[in-house]
């Protein structure tokens, strides 16, 4: 699909005598193997037209056996198709009147058409959406990472502007212009985690199964433990549920969808990468005032907070098409699942404490002298503090 329909798309535009620009939309991760990727076509690994002969007549299980020495220290085949494209575009359009984009996560709309504005599940969208159901409480990535996400409509803005001056210019060479917010260093995992908690919790989604909670681990083994406590035991428990109820079960499967969705994610969420962005910021010199007022790609006014909140919306509203006058309601079902996941959680923690403590003499004594260790210190405290006042 990424590559063996650039070449026919190049062969049809080779027919049009009267075309005047073009717009190639990649990703900033096609090159995703470097830790500092230019705004330049790199040569690929392997040559595109040996791939797709061998993809002709090699049977599908034996190419996807193979997949994974093809691709290298690439983490998907996406990517890995995505540099193969340029490559093919680098030797088959160097008449054309060709430009190369290269945007990082895309997300919901910063200003247009309206702020928040979303209509699918993928990257972030999928994160806020099950995040705020309650299914996924735990990835795998770093918390000062850097999140590489952009808006939608600065998406669109800049391949307008890039097909203007494609058009206007003829560039010689194929320029490559990266669409990225990592430069700024504004954005990471961990910010968007707290960012889309905070939000969540006033635009609260609706039928949630617990509390919304997310939080990346760089440690594996922390994060399988902390999925299956988290995610699938109740997923597992609310089957069982479904079954007693006459219901079909569905919660484990959704789980099942959720994990595979998200690993996905866990290469890009566990990653910086340094994007520049010279192209991108000469092509807006090149704009006048109006032009860069009406198909605005520069950033730097972008309030991330701000960002969250229209996202969380967004994906409520545009999204999920859940009813905005019943939001409410749905912060009070939150209200009550955080109760209850406190009481589990400290009920939890007392039938530890008297199984493990209470079962040995010594160590019961052990725990009295801490409680009143403590009581002492918080009474002294609170004493102190009178004093003051006083």
């Amino acid at each position: 699909m990424n590559v063996a329909s650039v070449k026919k798309l190049l062969a049809l535009c080779h027919k049009m005598k009267k075309l005047q620009s073009i717009v190639h939309v990649s990703t900033a991760y096609a090159n995703c193997n470097r830790n500092d990727v230019a705004e330049m076509i790199y040569p690929p690994p392997i040559q595109p037209a040996k791939l797709l002969e061998a993809s002709e007549w090699m049977d599908d299980h034996v190419f996807d056996a193979l997949t994974n020495k093809i691709i290298s220290d690439r983490p998907n085949t996406y990517t890995f198709t995505k540099a193969l494209a340029e490559y093919i575009l680098s030797q088959e359009a160097k008449d054309l009147p060709l430009s190369i984009i290269r945007p990082s996560i895309v997300g919901s709309s910063w200003r247009e058409p309206i702020p928040g504005w979303v209509d699918n599940y993928n990257g972030p969208s999928g994160l806020v959406v099950a995040t705020g159901k309650g299914m996924l409480r735990t990835m795998l990535g770093s918390n000062n990472a850097i999140a590489d996400i952009v808006p939608v409509d600065v998406c669109v803005n800049m391949m307008i502007c890039i097909a203007w001056y494609t058009a206007v210019k003829q560039p010689k060479n194929i320029p490559v212009y990266h669409c990225c917010t990592g430069h700024l260093g504004t954005l990471t995992w961990g910010k968007v985690a707290e960012y889309g908690l905070h939000h969540l919790a006033t635009n609260s989604l609706e039928n949630a199964i617990s509390y919304p909670h997310l939080q990346f681990t760089e440690n594996r083994f922390r994060y399988h433990y902390l999925r299956v406590l988290q995610e699938v035991i109740p997923a597992f428990i609310l089957d069982c549920y479904m079954r007693v109820v006459g219901r079909k079960p569905m919660f484990i499967k959704l789980s099942d969808r959720i994990y595979k969705s998200v690993r996905t994610l866990d290469f890009f969420t566990s990653h910086s990468w340094l994007f520049p962005n010279d192209n991108s910021v000469f092509l807006q010199n090149q704009m006048n005032d109006i032009d860069q007022k009406i198909f605005c790609f520069d950033l730097k006014d972008l309030d991330w907070f701000q960002y969250w909140n229209n996202y969380c919306m967004g994906a409520k509203q545009y999204l999920l098409r859940e009813d905005v006058s019943r939001t409410s309601k749905c912060m009070k079902r939150y209200k009550r699942l955080k109760r209850l996941q406190n009481v589990l959680y400290f009920t939890a923690i007392a039938f530890v404490i008297k199984s493990i403590f209470f079962k040995s003499f010594k160590f019961r004594r052990i725990f009295v002298i801490l409680f009143r260790i403590m009581f002492f210190a918080i009474s002294a405290i609170a004493r102190k503090i009178g004093l003051q006042r006083e």
